[in-house]
């Protein structure tokens, strides 16, 4: 014990190891004042404090705004001097080639951010633009969008005008993506869906940390939705790359989303439990349903012993729709499974959810897929107080019916990291005697949210059945 606390000692001498009383202390040493206090999802100023000296050396750059803007709301930021994209005549001896003239309708990623700012809005009807309301007009421009413009002489602090000369924005992302692990998904006519219970849902990006403070936030580092050109366009230089003679490795390198330097990819799609590589995924709008190819042709890059090569087929295992969570495999291909590794968008903690639960007294059974089973579990449980946790983020399909004792209490729920999804009616019995403390807080597609009682569960239900009996003991 004194071993353990003369090395606390010496570990609170540094803002990166000490304890979070300590923070507010080390930050008096260095005259910090503290802006933080209304984040939730910031347990202490600790990053605040330990880059002071950072914010300091670049006040008043936009890489110093979005550094302190992470720190105080702990949403991803990013920054944009809107003076760099108005459209202006080039000092000649000073010539900036990323600043914007007339658009060019070739570069798809600019033409994609004009009308699609994190898929919150979106029109290729110009005059749809213009009959939206003001809110939805500040949306058009976003954080990425790089197109040039003319001024908007309109104040900002208004919120109607924002490309001018002394203007800045701060964009914050208030949705945090909470990533899922191999998830179960949901077999709908011919295709799936990555929400385990049929719905579409956006696909969203998994923020990549920024290499230091003095870089600005791109795409890859903040919680948007994931957008189907960018994706597109990556996997079709991946394939164009093997085609033209790179090896896997070679050509995933150059990979923005899917290079093999990352952690975590946008999403990951197993079927039978074997991964479906990056280089046989292809990106398309399946609003309609149709079904994936299953191989495309590409032309290798014409050399000087080979002016005129021939073709070249790449396999397409499946197709995919991140804007819409949808995927199709090519048609005669059935799998017996198929699980899906992804990212979602939500505002905090709550609900069903792949976050950190709190820590119970009694040690939890545990649910997984090969191991005990639920109703298993609960007859374990019989009229005792217990903890059933669900070990993966499979569908547990088939009815459930519980029947709780006087003054049990019981909690169903996931493990941290984990979105655990039940398919099916769940009939609850409640014999109420007194103070009774039951026991789940399930989110259904057909029923609202119910509450009784102080127990909470993180699971997810389809179709529920409240069945509340009262009786003797």
């Amino acid at each position: 014990m004194l071993e353990e606390d003369l090395a606390q000692l010496y570990d609170d001498q540094f803002i990166e190891t000490c304890a979070d009383w300590v923070v507010p202390y080390i930050g008096d040493l260095i005259g910090v004042r503290t802006l933080h206090g209304t984040s939730p999802a910031i347990s202490s100023p600790r990053s605040e404090v330990a880059n002071t000296i950072a914010y300091r050396r670049r006040k008043g750059t936009a890489t110093m705004l979005e550094q302190l803007a992470r720190d105080v709301t702990g949403w991803d930021a990013r920054v944009v001097e809107f003076f760099q994209w108005l459209g202006t005549t080039q000092y000649m001896q000073h010539i900036r080639p990323f600043r914007g003239g007339t658009l060019n309708l070739r570069n798809s990623e600019a033409c994609d951010r004009i009308t699609n700012y994190s898929g919150a809005f979106e029109t290729t009807n110009l005059v749809e633009v213009l009959d939206h309301a003001t809110s939805t007009m500040r949306e058009f421009a976003g954080a990425f969008n790089t197109a040039a413009h003319t001024a908007d002489v309109r104040r900002i602090a208004s919120g109607r005008g924002q490309f001018n000369i002394p203007n800045i924005g701060v964009f914050l992302w208030r949705l945090t993506a909470y990533p899922i692990q191999q998830g179960t998904a949901r077999l709908v006519g011919e295709g799936y869906t990555f929400h385990p219970l049929g719905r579409d849902e956006p696909l969203f990006n998994d923020p990549q940390p920024e290499p230091e403070i003095t870089h600005l936030a791109d795409p890859i580092n903040v919680s948007e939705p994931l957008r189907r050109r960018p994706l597109y366009d990556e996997l079709e230089r991946l394939r164009q790359a093997l085609v033209d003679g790179l090896t896997d490795e070679a050509a995933l390198l150059q990979g923005v989303y899917f290079g093999t330097r990352l952690a975590w990819h946008p999403f990951r799609i197993f079927k039978d439990g074997m991964e479906i590589p990056a280089k046989e995924v292809l990106i398309c709008n399946l609003s309609d349903w149709q079904r994936s190819p299953s191989s495309r042709a590409y032309r290798p890059k014409p050399t000087s012993t080979n002016p005129d090569p021939a073709s070249q087929t790449r396999p397409i295992q499946v197709a995919v729709d991140p804007k819409l969570g949808r995927l199709t495999f090519p048609a005669g291909v059935s799998p017996q499974q198929v699980s899906v590794s992804y990212a979602y968008g939500f505002s905090t903690d709550m609900g069903a959810g792949p976050y950190s639960r709190p820590q119970t007294g009694s040690p939890p059974q545990t649910v997984s897929a090969g191991g005990l089973s639920l109703a298993d579990a609960l007859i374990n449980t019989g009229t005792n107080d217990g903890v059933i946790e669900i070990a993966d983020s499979t569908t547990i399909s088939g009815n459930v019916t519980l029947t709780l004792a006087a003054g049990q209490q019981l909690t169903l729920r996931s493990r941290d990291g984990v979105r655990s999804v039940i398919d099916g009616a769940i009939a609850i019995g409640v014999y109420l005697v007194g103070n009774l403390v039951a026991i789940l807080n399930l989110c259904s597609s057909k029923t609202p949210q119910r509450n009784r009682g102080r127990g909470a569960s993180n699971a997810q239900l389809r179709g529920s059945q409240w069945d509340q009996r009262t009786g003797g003991n």
